[in-house]
């Protein structure tokens, strides 16, 4: 039973998910008419997701290189806790979330309980499922509430409006990583051992130059 809700509960910080759940969130605040914030949304996921992989590819150098085990963040973990905390300040910021009673102050800090629950119980489950140690879910967690936290700074200092161009440029690029990483799960290609393989390529380049 537990490992069944493990793999229910990983499958909410697996790209698969997010990163279409990223293209709707962008298209929400467009359609709002958010458009600084979008864009602000989009640098931040292009960061976060570019810090996720640069850290797996040197923790699976460092572990070669030194002959110790293998450190590899936690992606799921990473993304959801980057994804999720960054969609309730957004929630909040738009103060469209109990506007209509009086006890709006005890929903939104229900909405964290909620988040902090779910990022939790995702970070968890890759423990229970033996893909990752606590300290990468740790450490992976940490990494996206860090990026959460720089869109917190960001969305408020998001005033200039982008360019068509940039906002449009940003949106094909969200869309054309969630069409990627769909494609990847139906091939068939696991992450983690493409990870793995681009890290050796990347030790035998550094071996030839030096």
């Amino acid at each position: 039973m537990l490992w069944e809700s493990a793999q229910a509960m990983t499958v909410l910080g697996d790209s698969l998910v997010l990163m279409p759940a990223s293209v709707v969130f962008v298209a929400v605040l467009i359609r709002r008419g958010k458009h600084a914030l979008a864009s602000a949304w989009m640098n931040t996921l292009f960061a976060g997701l570019a810090a996720l992989w640069v850290v797996k590819i040197v923790g699976v150098i460092f572990a070669r290189a030194s002959g110790t085990a293998l450190v590899s963040v936690s992606g799921h973990a990473g993304l959801a806790a980057l994804f999720y905390p960054s969609v309730v300040l957004v929630v909040i910021a738009s103060r469209s979330v109990g506007g209509w009673v009086s006890n709006r102050r005890m929903i939104l800090n229900g909405l964290w309980v909620v988040v902090a629950a779910l990022v939790v119980a995702i970070a968890l489950s890759r423990v229970e499922l033996s893909a990752h140690t606590p300290i990468e879910i740790v450490l992976g967690t940490i990494l996206g509430l860090s990026f959460a936290a720089g869109f917190a700074r960001s969305g408020r200092a998001a005033v200039a409006l982008p360019s068509r161009w940039v906002l449009w440029g940003q949106v094909a690029v969200v869309a054309g990583l969630a069409v990627g990483r769909v494609a990847v799960e139906f091939s068939g290609t696991n992450l983690e051992e493409h990870t793995q393989a681009t890290a050796t390529i990347l030790i035998r380049m550094v071996a030839w130059v030096w």
